[in-house]
């Protein structure tokens, strides 16, 4: 019983093994018959490209020849094993017949064997002649252009070569190469017509090659760009369509990122909020393909923030005194980094005297600049306000104002009651007014005018050069001076005049031009004489009054 067990397991075993050594037989790939050699054409060797075809069970496997004739060596000429595995045939098995033809012509038969390397020289006589061609690029995109060469063989000579490229276009010519370009994509079947001689025979032969070139379609490539790419709101944006395309696009579609889009080749969009935007941009070709890109973040629009401007000179503290007619200086200080122009201005509770604007600013932090303004002629005399406004080119703005900064005054200072001591009285212009030697002449005046700058004294000595004198304010609100006239001899004269000078630069002089007060040192004997006859003459005086009063 065990025996028996033991017979049928080694049987299982045997058939499983010739199973699996079947199997294993029909997955290994059968090797293919190999072949090489020499093509000998009409007794000399093959032209280089002369085809070669073997045919094995309704098959054709080709090659060419190389360099002097030969085949198989350059490049291996193997005809295929065929697979059993598949129902269909696609090489040989052992015991089919291989034929070798060259250039169309029958040259021999060969069995074919698995694995076999087989050097085999063939040999035909001159074949008829045959239409052929190649091409350096028989696939790309459009538009595409290929250089034809003719390759046919055994023509004693070629009169004409009619081409058709298959797109509709056809040429003839008597040169062996042409260049085409193919302008739109698809698949095209290319065919040669040979118009030649052989043998003292016309022989014409075409040639055919299906699908023989392949264009591809171009696509279209969306780009753009954008001036500008950032700003402050509210941010103007141009943006400029830089598509590539061959086909032709004929339609845009661009999404702004905020809300809006637009159809227009090169759109114009205003961003009227903060924030970082992604743009789009999507176009169309003719044909109906389509290209799409995306831009992130690539639009920036930031919050304007106003300008800031101070008014440095004249101040409420610190006013400008002027006239009428006279253009004064404003001096001001801001900060802003695209300034649009400077309003300056002049003004009372109940009107504007002056403007001016200014645009040619310079952006920055603390920028200090100093313009002009004119107090139009006619200004009446007052206290005028400044303002001072900048704007930005978001029309965002800031003003500094300074109350009573502009002090216009059109009256000139009077002066009136000149005391002049020694002799100790109010003296007239045109007065010589006599004094003893050895004093020194204090002139006082008063002036009335509340904005007063100087007040000054001028004096001559006996006509010569005139010197000046800074009067000095009294707490009565008169000015005084003092000529220093101590030291000036007998017979010396002295001429002086009072001018006072107001801040908004109105004058006043007194005596006026060319009329003066005179000062004359008398000498000593006139003192003298003149002190003997003041009592003689108070004694007549005192005669003739009595006499008088007898007589009544």
């Amino acid at each position: 019983m065990h025996r028996k067990i033991k017979v049928i397991t080694c049987c299982i075993l045997l058939v499983a093994a010739l199973a699996a050594s079947f199997l294993k037989a029909q997955c290994v790939p059968q090797m293919p018959h190999r072949f090489y050699g020499y093509v000998t054409v009409a007794g000399v060797p093959a032209p280089d490209g002369t085809l070669v075809v073997a045919k094995i069970s309704g098959i054709t496997y080709a090659s060419t020849t190389t360099v002097n004739g030969t085949y198989g060596y350059a490049t291996v000429f193997n005809v295929p094993a065929d697979d059993p595995d598949t129902p269909e045939k696609e090489g040989g098995e052992t015991g089919d017949i291989i034929e070798f033809y060259v250039a169309g012509s029958y040259a021999t038969s060969y069995p074919f064997k698995y694995g076999e390397v087989t050097p085999l020289n063939l040999t035909v006589a001159a074949p008829a002649p045959y239409a052929d061609f190649t091409a350096n690029v028989t696939t790309g995109y459009e538009p595409l252009t290929v250089e034809f060469t003719d390759q046919s063989k055994y023509f004693d000579s070629i009169e004409s070569y009619t081409w058709d490229f298959g797109d509709g276009n056809t040429t003839v010519t008597t040169n062996p190469k042409i260049v085409h370009t193919y302008l739109q994509n698809g698949t095209y079947t290319v065919s040669l017509t040979v118009n030649g001689t052989a043998a003292g025979q016309v022989v014409v032969d075409t040639i055919v090659k299906m699908g023989f070139i392949i264009v591809l379609d171009t696509k279209p490539i969306a780009n753009f760009y954008a001036e500008p790419t950032s700003g402050l709101r509210p941010l103007t944006v141009t943006f400029y369509d830089n598509s590539t395309s061959y086909d032709g696009i004929v339609a845009w579609e661009w999404d702004f990122g905020d809300g809006f889009t637009s159809n227009e080749q090169n759109p114009i969009h205003n961003y009227t909020q903060t924030g970082t935007f992604t743009v789009k941009l999507k176009v169309t070709e003719t044909d109906g393909d389509i290209s799409i890109v995306t831009k992130e973040n690539y639009i920036t629009v930031k919050e304007a923030t106003p300008p800031t401007v101070t008014i440095i000179n004249p101040t409420a503290t610190n006013p400008t005194f002027t006239r009428s007619g006279v253009t004064v200086q404003v001096a001001y200080q801001y900060t802003e980094a695209s300034p649009k122009n400077v309003t300056i201005k002049i003004y009372n509770s109940t009107h504007t005297i002056a403007t001016a604007t200014i645009t040619d600013l310079n952006g920055g932090t603390n920028v200090k600049r100093t313009d002009n303004i004119t107090i139009p002629a006619g200004t009446a005399d007052g206290s005028y306000h400044l303002n001072v406004t900048i704007y930005n080119i978001y029309d965002l703005s800031a003003t500094a104002t300074q109350l009573d900064a502009v002090k216009v005054d059109n009256t000139k200072p009077e002066i009136s009651n000149p005391y002049q001591d020694p002799p100790g009285k109010v003296v007239r212009p045109g007065e010589t007014v006599s004094v003893e030697p050895g004093y020194n002449i204090t002139v006082r005046v008063n002036v009335t005018e509340p904005n007063i700058e100087k007040v000054f004294l001028y004096y001559n000595v006996s006509a010569t050069e005139w010197m000046k004198i800074q009067m000095t304010p009294t707490a009565s609100g008169e000015y005084t001076a003092t000529i220093p006239s101590s030291s000036y001899p007998p017979y010396t004269t002295i001429q002086y005049y009072i001018e006072a000078l107001d801040k908004a630069g109105n004058t006043a002089q007194t005596p006026t031009e060319g009329v003066y007060f005179t000062t004359y040192i008398i000498p000593e004997y006139q003192i003298i004489i003149l002190a003997a006859l003041l009592p003689a003459i108070a004694l007549i005086t005192a005669l003739n009054r009595k006499r008088k009063r007898n007589s009544s």
